[in-house]
């Protein structure tokens, strides 16, 4: 594969080994054919706009997108800041503010070109040549895949968007382990999954799906959503388009879009946003606005804004409570590249309801999980073990000892340090030395960006933002008999729920506990 770097971590190595090296990867071609029926829907135009937003983001591997789309309005709240028009058009506009020219779009292309892959939306049959197939549908709730010509024989009507947006990534699963290239003995293909978001289980047939309305009018209380990378775009994409949404969410994350290798993971970004090195906080902020809620927006670290004195903007009830440290909601999505201290510092507010939502690259799996500490499972402590420098630092000097003074001037050199100050630090460690600082340096060096693909992190803040309206609407999210985390694993698709008891040297066990008694009894 080549290329400049654009949103390209789905072609970096897979750490577990399951997918193919990248070598071995290909481009190719994928249609997506609707039928007007469901175009004209609010579920059918979610599904499209999911997987459109998500294939475009697969940068040399989807080397072009075939759109079969009846000529229909588009609906509002589908493509976010779209103006009135038709829905071809305007996936056509969003695919080019996105990525640019780097994967192109067309509506209605030569039927008798071959796709390598092919998505229907709805119930038809194969119409054109393909190499793989895939039929889904969703409405509300609930999702189903398949082969062509199986999925359920209605139109959907839920305006429920969330199950649409999770039938859109799963497609682009599919996509990508076609193109990118699975080990057989490690993942498969769709067979046939129904699957709902309303207690993130799967069934035997569509027939089998729970369902539930909701509200026309959604209140979502007061969130703070901690990390607006990856996963906080999704959620804020996902709440957002539900109809009727409102209340208010506090956007924190320090960072700025200054990496577009991270293009393929954010949902809601595009390329002039990496341009402009505009703050992460900022766009969800400003895309949630759009949908009719408020929202307040912070650029600090989670520690940065605990300290601050002046809170701006923000509703004075929430800056009242905030001063005294009294947080009702929390909904972390932060990553672990800080050595998990904004994790821990999240969870020493001991706010009464703390939900996160993460991705993994094993199994290309998204999950949620919620910490309950009045209950016997798990805190955002727990199994989060904070990173120690210093360790770190004195079993580098150990093994660095281990080497030979040729085999550490070689390891010296290849990092940029000076091999005369790092030998002149190992004979006295003790002294603060320039040698010394270089090796501490290394130690605390930001990580390789890393394997990571879009979909994942898409379908996270997708289930992240089920569980928390659930909870909003006096549904269960996490029943008891199930466990306090689920995944989903998109290697092998399928959905699994977990108990991942509390750790018994947490302080989520004493203190913690106490001062969470304290604060919501």
């Amino acid at each position: 594969m080549s290329g400049p770097l654009l949103g390209d971590r789905h072609l970096r190595p897979d750490p577990s080994g399951a997918l193919r090296p990248i070598d071995q990867a290909r481009k190719g071609l994928v249609r997506v054919t609707v039928p007007a029926a469901i175009a004209s829907t609010f579920a059918g135009q979610h599904m499209i706009w999911t997987l459109t937003n998500q294939l475009v983001r697969q940068d040399q591997l989807v080397e072009g997108i075939a759109l079969s789309v009846p000529e229909t309005r588009l609906l509002d709240g589908v493509v976010p800041y779209a103006k009135p028009g038709s829905l071809g058009e305007s996936l056509l506009a969003w695919a080019k503010e996105a990525v640019g020219d780097r994967v192109r779009v067309e509506l209605d292309i030569a039927a008798d070109k071959r796709a390598d892959v092919e998505i229907t939306v709805g119930n038809e049959g194969a119409r054109f040549a393909a190499d793989r197939r895939l039929s889904i549908f969703a409405d509300g709730w609930n999702i189903y895949a398949g082969p062509l010509g199986s999925a359920p024989s209605v139109i959907p009507r839920d305006k429920n968007p969330l199950g649409p947006a999770f039938a859109g990534c799963l497609a682009a699963a599919e996509v990508f382990k076609h193109l990118r290239g699975i080990n057989p003995e490690r993942g498969s293909f769709v067979d046939q999954l129904a699957y709902s978001l309303l207690d993130l289980q799967t069934r035997s047939g569509w027939e089998d799906l729970p369902s539930a309305e909701l509200p026309e009018t959604l209140s979502i209380g007061q969130p703070y959503l901690v990390g607006a990378g990856a996963v906080g775009q999704a959620f804020a994409l996902a709440l957002g388009s539900v109809p009727g949404v409102r209340g208010h969410v506090t956007a924190i994350d320090p960072e700025a879009l200054d990496d577009i290798t991270n293009l393929n993971r954010y949902p809601l970004a595009r390329i002039v946003d990496f341009n402009d090195d505009r703050s992460k906080a900022e766009i969800v902020a400003q895309y949630l606005r759009s949908r009719g809620l408020t929202a307040h927006h912070v650029m600090k670290k989670w520690e940065e804004f605990l300290r601050r004195v002046d809170r701006g903007d923000q509703l004075p009830e929430l800056a009242s409570d905030e001063a005294i440290f009294r947080f009702d909601t929390i909904l972390s999505c932060v990553d672990d590249t800080d050595g998990n201290f904004a994790r821990h510092a999240i969870q020493n507010v001991w706010p009464r309801m703390l939900m996160g939502g993460s991705t993994h690259a094993t199994g290309l799996r998204s999950s949620v999980s919620i910490y309950d500490v009045p209950s016997p499972w798990m805190c955002l402590k727990c199994h989060n073990r904070l990173r120690d420098p210093r360790k770190e630092l004195v079993a580098l000097v150990d093994e660095l000892r281990g080497l030979s003074q040729v085999q550490r001037a070689a390891w010296t050199s290849a990092r940029g340090m000076s091999a005369n100050e790092v030998e002149e630090a190992l004979s006295n460690p003790g002294c603060a030395s320039v040698g010394i600082q270089q090796l501490a340096d290394y130690v605390n060096r930001p990580g390789d960006p890393q394997f990571s693909v879009g979909f994942t992190s898409m379908a996270a803040g997708i289930i992240l933002a089920a569980q928390h309206i659930k909870m909003s609407i006096g549904i269960a999210a996490f029943p008891t008999d199930r466990g306090c985390s689920n995944f989903f694993y998109f290697l092998h698709p399928s959905s699994r729920w977990f108990v991942q008891g509390a750790n018994p040297n947490c302080t989520c066990q004493t203190e913690g506990r106490s001062r969470h008694l304290r604060l919501w009894r």
